[in-house]
C-alpha cells in the first residue's frame, strides 16, 4: 500500500514502512520522530487494528533508561507488549528508533519536479533523476522524451514544462 508513505506487507512477522522528507536531517539513522511521521501519514490509509500494534509499541516508554534497544514489529503484539515495553527504554522525548531499521537519503529537487533530459554543458550526457518518489510514474515519460528527443522525434512534453525538467 502506497499513499504519503508505504506499507509492505509483513513477510516472516516483519513489516516494512517508510517515506519521510527532512529537508535538512539532523543526522542519519532511523529516529522516533521519523517513524511516528511514516505512521501519522499511514493512518488515513490503513484500518485502525493494522497499525495498532506500532502505534502501542511506540507509547511505550521506560522513564530514566540510559539506553534502548529497537523493537522488533515481530515482538509486539498479543504477547510481545511485555517484551517490547522491557526493550523500548528510554523518556519520551529521546528520538531514538522504537523499530529496527534502515534509512537513507534521496535527492529531491526543488518543486518536487525531477530533472531529465541533456546536459547543456556536457554533451553527450544525459539525466534522468530527482523523482522524489513518483519514479514509476515519472520515469516512464523520462525515457519517452529522452527517445524522442535521441531519435529527433516529437517530444511529448510542451516547451514550458520541458523546460521545468530540463536539467540545470
Amino acid at each position: 500500500m502506497g499513499a504519503e508513505g508505504y506499507f509492505l506487507p509483513p513477510v516472516q512477522g516483519q513489516c516494512v514502512l517508510g517515506s519521510t522528507y527532512e529537508r535538512e536531517p539532523a543526522g542519519q539513522g532511523c529516529t522516533r520522530h521519523g517513524q511516528q511521521q511514516i505512521v501519522n501519514k499511514l493512518a488515513p490509509a490503513l484500518a485502525p487494528a493494522v497499525l495498532q500494534p506500532v502505534i502501542d509499541a511506540m507509547a511505550v516508554t521506560v522513564p530514566n533508561a540510559g539506553s534502548r534497544q529497537p523493537v522488533s514489529l515481530g515482538e509486539v503484539g498479543d504477547n510481545g507488549d511485555k517484551a517490547a515495553a522491557t526493550r523500548a527504554q528510554g523518556a519520551q522525548h529521546n528520538d531514538a528508533a522504537v523499530f529496527a531499521g534502515w534509512a537513507g537519503s534521496r535527492a529531491v529537487i526543488r518543486g518536487r519536479l525531477p530533472a531529465f533530459g541533456p546536459m547543456r554543458h556536457a554533451p553527450g550526457l544525459w539525466l534522468a533523476c530527482g523523482y522524489a518518489s513518483h519514479g514509476l510514474t515519472w520515469s516512464a515519460l523520462a525515457g519517452d522524451v529522452i527517445a524522442a528527443m535521441l531519435g529527433a522525434e516529437p517530444v511529448p512534453l510542451e516547451r514550458d514544462l520541458l523546460q521545468a525538467v530540463a536539467p540545470r
